[in-house]
């Protein structure tokens, strides 16, 4: 599995929410509803994501954040095709930077492919800093989408698609919980995150919430 993937359906997500909250009334406008429902649909394949990638890596004290890898995320997630060398010229440090971080086994680069791998890594490093980068673009989501379902309501649309915003906002508001439950608990294998179960079961528990309500 690759950090892609994940930072694919974000980003994805992010534009539709600029593209909605950009339009002019929303009350009539049709996209609006399929929005909410590909929001919705996209929530769920994370939820999914996140479950296929368990378990995670547990065990001893968090390393300590490596800003390099953070900025390498913010440029995968930022750019479609995130080459090396644009990658390389939005990190602190260039070239340099991207190279130790190479060397460190935390990025691979596949021709003119920037690849951040998450299954072989057994100290976790990689899962938890995308893990906590996506908890912090998860509450910008929900943020973004409660400001798109204001809009719906001051627009008079009916009840039924605010409903529909309602429900995107709950799952947004449920999958950052998730994370920041997750990335707070899920490093110390000696600790739980709710009721007992570990951070796999409190991601599957929210993935077959989405799911049920499809």
């Amino acid at each position: 599995m690759q950090a892609q993937s994940l930072l694919g359906s974000a980003r994805a997500l992010d534009r539709r929410l600029d593209d909605l909250l950009s339009a002019t009334v929303l009350a009539g406008d049709p996209a609006a509803w399929d929005d909410a429902a590909v929001v919705r649909t996209t929530l769920t394949d994370v939820a999914e994501q996140l479950r296929a990638g368990a378990p995670f890596p547990t065990g001893g004290d968090p390393a300590p954040r490596d800003e390099a890898f953070v900025g390498l995320l913010a440029a995968l997630d930022e750019r479609d095709r995130p080459t090396p060398e644009r990658v390389a010229a939005a990190l602190d440090g260039g070239e340099r930077a991207l190279d130790r971080l190479r060397e460190t086994g935390r990025v691979e680069v596949a021709g003119s492919r920037v690849v951040v791998p998450l299954g072989r890594d057994p100290a976790g490093s990689n899962w938890w800093a995308l893990l906590e980068y996506l908890r912090d673009s998860v509450a910008d989501l929900a943020g973004k989408a409660s400001r798109v379902r204001g809009r719906v309501v001051v627009d008079g649309a009916d009840a039924a698609l605010v409903a529909a915003w309602d429900s995107v906002v709950e799952r947004l508001d449920a999958l950052e919980t998730v994370l920041d439950e997750t990335t707070a608990n899920g490093r110390y294998a000696e600790r739980s995150v709710a009721a007992g179960d570990g951070p796999e079961q409190f991601v599957a528990w929210a993935a077959d919430q989405f799911r049920s309500q499809q």
